[in-house]
């Protein structure tokens, strides 16, 4: 059977004496291979064949909220070899995304990013960010994103220190992905619009439908697609624009949202109409959708974003605790995959080709392997490496790289901690007195021993009474403002989190706020900006507790162009006519409708004569406007079938909005009478 070169390196051994001038060229070259590829194999416990953990191996960590630990499972053998616990967890939500040689954990309910060092078996390092966020990372990029705040914050996934100011993009994040170039999208359903994010640094917007469609996103193949349920249509992002659209079939639409994994392999993607029973397959290299219906299964109303993996389409149905199994060759379903006894909250993934499926909330997991044999797994696993393992974050021991070879038999368990329980002095002489385990009599060693009715009475030396922890000081409170809009429609939502300390007070500020505009209280933590001009503002929301106070700002530059303008044949009136023959052309239109509280700043009204010729531009603050001496054409040599135009735009201090044209009909078109 062929190995491979991981393989290779982890079962080698030693050369013997008699070989050992020959092999130390073939070392030096191994070694070499070793660090290319990027592959190392690190003694994490007691012995050599039980705790060998390779960084690229093809396991995963499964998170277990209800006891907040996160176990690592190896690919193998189905079974878990290592587990850390991350304190204050318990009985919370947890998310974990793995890359490379970081593991980040997030506890969703308080906003708190761990980070495990996959080799130490231990919390490195925490961060709080604000209850809701969530972490994308892969490419050696992580960022944290705060969807209702429409904020992303690029973070460094080693010691998850802030990289640069957060970009804040005006409204809020639907769905976030990331590319294998490390480019983070984003999509701004509001906009109607797709951002990369390199570096931490926003590019050039994409538009992906309209704004204010249900817009989601999902990287199929190592490209961004647009999900507009609206639509409902797929739209591909391809070298920074959009590519043509691929329709999708009903029960698609009618305001029913679509639910995508947030990554596929392959050009396949498959989707499920939420409130439906049924599946969407999507092959975006062929532009075809079929259409799958799950009845056949006995689904339950709790479907999830399906996945894909070795010819086979995995669909949780977290109703029923188990997946369901469609393979795309054949067209057939496949027996469920049973992964707990009842309803279970699921979280299914795929890495390196093996289909995880995780009980977030239990104890029970399922590994699908590529060839599609499953294996239960049995995440709460005593005794194995880094279970006693503590997680305040701390320093590491300097892990060395070792073949298993050469791994020492009686390596001591990593990090266990000292026990505190019960405080200890050291004894020497006799054992102390039963009644008075606290007293340590201290014998002579030279004295002669001791009569029973000689024997002085020893002096009591009391145990040091352990000092009692102090309560920390209250912390300062956490605190986050999401806007929506940018003007006179802005509203925001103060968040205040609990975890970082209690909150007293929380207020939001607005600068510069001008004369007649106000910021006032709408309920516990929304505010609604009363605003007379678009332009750049400054949020700042305060929230003030018993251990201090701590702010947020986010930060807007102009609003948004206008919205185009909308004119049909009930808008103009052509038929008064002046004494010279030309006419008055009276107009009206309503104002362009405002996505996000952009403001109109003025309207500009072109008219063109028969021959297409600019006659006369006006510039109006009302929504209506006149021409008085519109030029007529000469009845009896009429030009051609070209008619009399105009156009109207809208504009404020960012820019122009489209523009839209009517035109006139009349007999000089057609000959005169």
């Amino acid at each position: 059977m062929r190995r491979t070169r991981g393989e290779r390196l982890t079962r080698r051994r030693l050369p013997s004496r008699v070989a050992a001038s020959r092999a130390r060229g073939s070392v030096a070259v191994s070694l070499a291979l070793l660090l290319a590829g990027g592959s190392a194999v690190l003694v994490l416990g007691q012995s050599a064949g039980s705790a060998v953990l390779r960084l690229d191996d093809v396991g995963a960590w499964l998170a277990s909220g209800a006891r907040g630990i996160v176990s690592h499972i190896n690919g193998p053998s189905g079974r878990a070899d290592a587990s850390v616990t991350i304190n204050g967890t318990k009985g919370h939500h947890l998310t974990v995304a793995q890359d490379g040689s970081s593991v980040l954990v997030t506890d969703t309910d308080t906003g708190r990013v761990s980070r495990i060092d996959p080799a130490g078996l231990a919390v490195t390092g925490q961060q709080n960010f604000g209850a809701g966020v969530t972490v994308v990372a892969g490419a050696g990029q992580a960022y944290v994103i705060d969807k209702p705040a429409g904020r992303v914050s690029r973070i460094d996934p080693t010691t998850l220190d802030v990289l640069g100011a957060p970009v804040a993009f005006g409204s809020p994040i639907d769905s976030a992905g990331m590319t294998a170039d490390g480019t983070l999208w984003v999509m701004l359903p509001v906009q109607g619009q797709l951002v990369p994010v390199r570096q931490g640094i926003a590019g050039v917007t994409v538009p992906v439908g309209r704004p204010g469609d249900q817009l989601s996103l999902t990287i199929a193949d190592g490209v961004p697609v647009a999900v507009d349920a609206t639509a409902p249509a797929l739209v591909p992002v391809r070298d920074g624009h959009p590519a043509p659209e691929l329709r999708l079939p009903p029960p698609a639409g009618s305001g029913r949202s679509l639910l995508a994994a947030p990554a596929v392999d392959g050009q396949l993607l498959p989707i499920i109409v939420n409130t439906t029973s049924t599946m969407l397959l999507a092959d975006l290299a062929a532009g075809t959708v079929r259409t799958v219906e799950l009845g056949s299964q006995d689904p339950s109303g709790q479907l999830g974003a399906p996945v894909v993996a070795g010819g086979r389409v995995y669909v949780p149905d977290s109703g029923k605790g188990r997946l369901l199994v469609y393979a795309t060759g054949p067209g057939r379903f496949e027996a469920p995959i049973t992964v707990t006894s009842g309803a279970a909250e699921l979280t299914v993934f795929v890495r390196n080709g093996t289909v995880w499926a995780n009980d977030q909330s239990g104890s029970h997991a399922v590994m699908v392997r590529p060839d599609g044999s499953t294996q239960q797994v049995e995440k709460y696993t005593p005794d194995v490496a880094g279970s006693a393992s503590t997680t305040p974050p701390r320093a590491l021991p300097r892990q060395v790289v070792v073949p298993p070879s050469q791994a020492p038999r009686n390596q001591p368990p990593i990090a266990v901690p000292p026990q505190r329980d019960t405080p200890r002095v050291p004894v020497t002489g006799p054992s102390p007195s039963p009644s008075r385990p606290d007293i340590q009599p201290t014998v002579d060693p030279t004295a002669p021993s001791p009569t029973a009715t000689a024997s002085p009475t020893p002096t009591p030396t009391p145990t040091p009474t352990p000092s009692p922890t102090p309560t920390p000081p209250p912390g300062k409170p956490a605190v986050s403002v999401a806007l929506v809009g940018n003007g006179p429609k802005t509203t925001a939502t103060v968040t205040a989190a609990a975890t970082g300390g209690l909150t007293s007070t929380v207020t939001l500020t607005v600068t510069p706020l001008n004369a007649g505009e106000t910021v006032t209280s709408t309920g516990p933590t929304s505010y609604a900006a009363t605003l007379t001009t678009c332009g750049p503002r400054t949020y700042t929301a305060t929230a003030t507790g018993p251990g201090g106070q701590n702010t947020s700002t986010v930060s807007f530059g102009k609003c948004p162009p206008p919205g185009g303008i909308h004119l049909d044949q009930s808008n103009y009136m052509a038929s008064l006519e002046n004494p010279d023959g030309t006419r008055v052309i009276q107009l009206n239109w309503d104002p362009p409708v405002s996505v996000q509280g952009e403001t109109v700043t003025d309207y500009v009204i072109s008219y063109y004569n028969y021959s297409g010729n600019l006659v006369a531009r006006h510039v109006t603050t009302q929504t209506s406007d006149t021409f008085n001496a519109f030029p007529t054409c000469d009845k009896q040599n009429p030009r051609d079938e070209r008619q009399p135009t105009w156009t109207v735009v809208a504009r404020n201090s960012s820019g122009s909005g489209p523009s839209d044209n009517i035109g006139i009909e009349d007999d000089c078109r057609y000959g005169g009478p």
